[in-house]
């Protein structure tokens, strides 16, 4: 398996490719994992040994595919399962197409790399000389996953071909983890949570996640609810001090609060467990991580439709709301703070939900992919 990016860098694929290699090695496949970020401590072995890690150390177009040649041929994997069609994709592409390696390979798409939203400037296809570098590495490929049934249209313009599309989502362990009460008041004391709604977002802070639109939903809330708090959860880029900048504008100190990025996965729970409703007003999602295992911990959650659409079924697990409309995202969360019986109903729609993206089916529907994918080839 490929993942250019993995743990402690922070994201959904980064958490998913952990998940993944975990829960694939748990049913006894022999996993090596190459990347470049050194994540080992992040990935927690089985009773097979693996997953084991392999940290990659050249980003150059021609050394990269020469130190990827080198690893496969020193491993000798049944099938290469690369993650997002970019470099390292287009690496095992042309190693193939020249006959340097035999393996079939298996590409994931996970958004970035097929789906596009030309306004944010978002996609790696809005490059004109990235699109035929795209469209040969789907042509080469065994087989294209897509996390979502959203991205199929992506996959087709991309040039990948109907019969090689496959979806598979992603997945969380449902397994809940216990967490002290002592850790929990820790946490919450941290960060200054007491008895007041909470209203949590875990995402990365770029145009795509839409937080602009939740914050300038907050005065309505706030009408409602004044002590209501948003927790923002992200590193302070550039587009982080934009929406810190908003925030001062509007006066909304006091009710959004900055925590930067939660590394720490226990303090992650904890704040999500805490949370009364959490938000994903995103322009754009495939199959968000976040989504999922807020479903896991049975939370309310409040979604735009093209960010929730292939998880969220409206008003029976979450409420969806029209995109980039900050009117109708706090009329969202007004109606569950202030509407018990919806609220209860919605979270344990959450939990049932959750069920249909257990990583272990996940990882038996990649394992019957690998298997007929290495026959076929």
């Amino acid at each position: 398996m490929i993942s250019a990016s993995f743990l402690p860098a922070t994201g959904g694929v980064q958490f998913q490719v952990k998940y993944l290699s975990e829960a694939l090695a748990e049913k006894g496949v022999e996993l090596f994992l190459l990347s470049f970020n050194d994540g080992k401590r992040f990935l927690n072995k089985k009773s097979n040994g693996f997953p084991v890690l392999i940290k990659l150390d050249n980003k150059g177009i021609i050394y990269g595919t020469i130190e990827l040649w080198r690893k496969i041929k020193e491993i000798s994997p049944d099938v290469i399962h690369v993650h997002s069609a970019e470099t390292q994709a287009f690496q095992i592409a042309f190693l193939k197409t020249f006959g340097f390696i035999k393996q079939p390979f298996i590409i994931t798409s996970h958004g970035v790399d097929i789906m596009i939203q030309p306004e944010i400037n978002y996609g790696f296809r809005l490059r004109p000389f990235i699109n035929p570098i795209i469209r040969f590495i789907l042509k080469k490929s065994a087989k294209h996953v897509i996390v979502g049934g959203c991205m199929k249209k992506y996959a087709l313009d991309a040039g990948s071909k109907p019969e090689k599309i496959i979806e598979i989502n992603n997945g969380v362990p449902l397994l809940k983890k216990e967490i002290s009460a002592e850790n929990v008041a820790s946490v919450l004391n941290k960060f200054k949570i007491g008895t007041e709604p909470v209203l949590f977002s875990l995402s990365g802070m770029r145009p795509l996640k839409g937080i602009e639109y939740m914050v300038k939903a907050m005065p309505k809330i706030i009408k409602e609810f004044p002590s209501a708090k948003l927790i923002l959860s992200g590193r302070l880029n550039k587009f982080g001090k934009q929406i810190k900048d908003l925030v001062d504008s509007m006066n909304l100190e006091k009710n959004i609060q900055f925590v930067g990025v939660i590394e720490d996965e226990e303090e992650k729970l904890i704040l999500l467990r805490r949370a009364d409703i959490f938000c994903k007003p995103s322009l754009l999602e495939a199959c968000s991580v976040a989504i999922i295992e807020a479903l896991k911990e049975g939370k309310a959650i409040v979604a735009s439709i093209p960010g929730g659409i292939d998880i969220i079924n409206d008003n029976v697990n979450g409420l969806l709301v029209k995109v980039k409309d900050s009117d109708d995202f706090a009329a969202k969360v007004i109606n569950i703070l202030k509407d018990n019986n919806l609220r209860k109903k919605i979270e344990l729609g959450a939990e049932e939900r959750a069920k249909f993206f257990d990583i272990e089916k996940i990882a038996i529907q990649y394992i019957s992919l690998y298997e007929k994918t290495r026959h076929e080839n």
